[in-house]
């Protein structure tokens, strides 16, 4: 399938979470990072596995003075149940700022332990602490064979690092961000959080 087919083809899929031209200010509160602000829908995700993420990067996390402090979990709003969502906390990658470096945690949660059109709250089972250099809070969704809108987005307008999407294999784009995955028709933010310890 080449490029341009693609690019129609996620045009009608998508559903439009808003768009609008200047960049969002980071919603960086004392115990919460995010870009997003309340749900307002969510797209439409490709069959499989599909990866939506935030990044934080050592530059916001130093002027808000967020490093070194716990993450206690991870908050994400989902409209319809998957089959499963696994939470993966990357640190930053040095070398490539495009895509994830190491993994620090990841925890797959099945969809017994999911609730449409609600906010998912998950606990970090083990201690992560906020990297110095900055990290990815990426959601791996699994959406099996249906044509489903699992993540939630806010109505925009995006924020370069509130939009990050990966889906991977022949013609596909690998990682990216959604507004360009879209053929720049939706910019929004994902409603991904960081939870800190107080």
């Amino acid at each position: 399938m080449n490029k341009l087919l693609l690019l129609a083809l996620i045009g009608l899929l998508a559903v439009s979470c808003d768009k609008d031209d200047p960049i969002p200010e980071v919603r960086f509160e004392q115990d919460v990072l995010n870009y997003d602000s309340s749900p307002n829908d969510a797209p439409q995700l490709p069959r499989g596995l599909s990866y939506q993420a935030v990044r934080f990067s050592e530059a916001d996390l130093e002027r808000t003075n967020h490093i070194g402090r716990g993450i206690l979990g991870v908050d994400f709003w989902i409209r319809d149940v998957p089959s499963s969502v696994k939470i993966i906390i990357h640190r930053w990658n040095p070398s490539n700022s495009q895509e994830p470096g190491a993994v620090l945690y990841e925890h797959t949660l099945p969809s017994r332990d999911l609730s449409s059109s609600s906010w998912i709250n998950h606990d970090l089972t083990e201690n992560v602490d906020v990297p110095a250099t900055g990290f990815w809070i990426i959601l791996e969704v699994d959406a099996g064979n249906e044509d489903i809108r699992v993540t939630g987005c806010d109505p925009g307008p995006r924020h370069p690092n509130g939009d990050i999407f990966g889906v991977f294999g022949t013609n596909l784009p690998g990682w990216t961000t959604f507004y360009d995955y879209s053929g720049e028709q939706e910019s929004i933010n994902w409603n991904i959080r960081a939870i800190l310890h107080p």
